[in-house]
């Protein structure tokens, strides 16, 4: 069999084979089987890494999900700590300390 190939590809091929230690014929031989052994399990590995996508996916939902769960309670909680208006001591707790004093009953009255 006689193959043309780019010079380049056939300069690639000689450096290779000459530091694995083949001849040129050896090392397109065993570049040519190295590839579909890679094909072959290639199949397998991609079912792998698309089995594994799928679990982090649902694991990233599932996150997704809990994360939104806590940010509700969390606004839950802070609506119920938030004031009322009309319920409580009657002071704004935006008041100043020193309005909060003028509004207070002992204030009130000269005594």
């Amino acid at each position: 069999m006689n193959f043309r190939f780019p010079a380049e590809l056939k300069l690639r091929l000689e450096e290779a084979a000459k530091s694995n230690g083949r001849t040129l014929t050896a090392e397109i031989v065993h570049r040519l089987r190295e590839s579909f052994v890679l094909s072959d399990a290639g199949g397998a590995i991609e079912d792998d890494y698309v089995g594994r996508l799928r679990e982090i996916e649902r694991d990233l939902l599932h996150m997704r999900e809990v994360v939104l769960a806590l940010q509700m309670a969390a606004d839950g909680d802070n609506a119920s700590n938030e004031p009322k208006s009309g319920s409580g001591s009657g002071k704004d707790s935006r008041e100043t300390p020193a309005k909060q004093k003028r509004r207070s009953p002992s204030s009130v009255g000269g005594a």
